[in-house]
């Protein structure tokens, strides 16, 4: 018959201090919204051919080599390209970006 282990064990103790940081931690709730691709490039579609602005929330890494997100107001300045890829014009400041349809998050046209 096998005896418990007693929690003073150096087995427990080990067991307990490499468990602990998982059962502490609370989850947090996410409440970042991620539009479908096809939402997206559906609206980025008609948004070239309007021309009008939309705002657009895209993930890049930064110089740390970190995940970051940013919002632009641009124009969309061309279709999406075979390789999934598509180019815009930031309206303020004229900053052009080449992104992934993959790196955009959110499009949204309420941009004004």
């Amino acid at each position: 018959m096998e005896l418990p282990i007693k929690p003073n064990s150096n087995l427990a103790n080990t067991v307990q201090r490499f468990f602990k940081p998982f059962l502490n931690t609370q989850i947090k709730q996410d409440k970042r919204f991620i539009m479908p691709l096809y939402e997206v490039e559906k609206l980025l579609h008609h948004h070239y051919v309007t021309l009008d602005p939309v705002e657009i929330t895209f993930e890049y890494y930064n110089s740390q080599q970190e995940i970051e997100q940013k919002t632009v107001l641009a124009n969309v300045v061309s279709t999406v390209q075979h390789n999934r890829r598509i180019a815009i014009s930031e309206v303020n400041s004229k900053r052009s970006y080449i992104l992934s349809l993959e790196q955009i998050l959110t499009a949204s046209a309420n941009a004004a």
